[in-house]
Parts: structure tokens; C-alpha cells; sequence
């Protein structure tokens, strides 16, 4: 197993911080980001995979008003437009959709 150091030059805080955390659960890294942040952060999610929705999870039993975005490129499959709709309604939640300033359709015309 290698293991690695945090750079010198982190701050001893962050450094600190990190060595805690290394080794801790996903809650426990939740927990501490949630306890330095709160609702100031937010969690992005693909809604394509496991991990993602694992995360979600995780992160609303601890915050449920933790905001979670997705980025919407205008490609995405009808199946996943369709989970994020059973996500909202599932967790109580209305997850933001990050979209380009042109459409699809605008892209192609303009490059």
C-alpha cells in the first residue's frame, strides 16, 4: 500500500483536517463538510450511476435541505430526466439544472 502526505504546503489546519479524515467513512466526510459548510455547499449529481445515488443518499439523510444540482446539456436520456423527476419526489427535493447558455440546436448553428 503507498501512502501519501498532504504537500507542505497545506495549511497545518488543512492538513490536520485531512489526515483526520483519511480512513473515515463517507458519513464521516459528510458530517465534517456539512458541520464547516451547511447549505453553502452543494451536491452535484449525474443521476447516471450507483455512486452518484449512493452519495445523494448518504448526503440528504444527514442535510436534507443540502441543495444538489446535475448539469443539463440538453443530451441527456430520457431515462435519466425520468430518475431525477423519482429523486425529487422521493427526497422532497428540486434538483437545479446547470445549462449552457446556447442550446443544443444553437451550439451546432454557431460552431
Amino acid at each position: 500500500m503507498v501512502t501519501t502526505r498532504a504537500p507542505a504546503a497545506l495549511p497545518d489546519r488543512l492538513r490536520e483536517t485531512a489526515e483526520r479524515l483519511e480512513g473515515g467513512s463517507p458519513e464521516d466526510v459528510l458530517r465534517w463538510a456539512l458541520d464547516t459548510y451547511g447549505t453553502c455547499m452543494a451536491l452535484a449529481c449525474s443521476f447516471g450511476g450507483p455512486s452518484g445515488m449512493v452519495l445523494l443518499d448518504l448526503a440528504l439523510a444527514l442535510e436534507p435541505r443540502l441543495p444538489v444540482f446535475y448539469l443539463d446539456t440538453g443530451l441527456l436520456f430520457p431515462e435519466t430526466y425520468a430518475l431525477i423527476e423519482t429523486v425529487a419526489d422521493r427526497y422532497g427535493i428540486s434538483p437545479i439544472a446547470v445549462r449552457p447558455a446556447l442550446s443544443v440546436t444553437d451550439q451546432a448553428t454557431a460552431h
